[in-house]
């Protein structure tokens, strides 16, 4: 896991995805554009490593909704539930030429 201002851990998901599955910007960097341009970068990364899609994982609630469909375009598979842990996913095939 990277340990920073941003946490994350991630896995292969079958032949043609992969799983993060811990995203956390601490408190104090939350609203300043790193965790935007760290799950960019992420994205990024595993589309040019060949994966087809992407699926998270992570806490936040509603905010965490916002962040992953209006930022990223994703779709809300899961959540948010009692703890505000939700789940999304989206295509990454081919974003590095989007």
């Amino acid at each position: 896991m990277a340990r920073s201002k941003i946490e994350y851990d991630y896995e292969p998901l079958g032949e043609n995805g992969v799983n993060i599955t811990h995203f956390r910007v601490i408190k104090a960097e939350q609203r300043t554009g790193m965790g935007t341009a760290v799950m960019s970068a992420l994205l990024d990364r595993f589309a040019a490593e060949g994966y087809e899609y992407v699926v998270v994982n992570m806490g936040g609630g509603e905010i965490a909704c916002r962040f992953l469909t209006d930022t990223f375009g994703m779709s809300i598979v899961e959540g948010p539930n009692a703890d505000g842990f939700v789940t999304a996913e989206r295509d990454i095939k081919g974003r590095n030429t989007d």
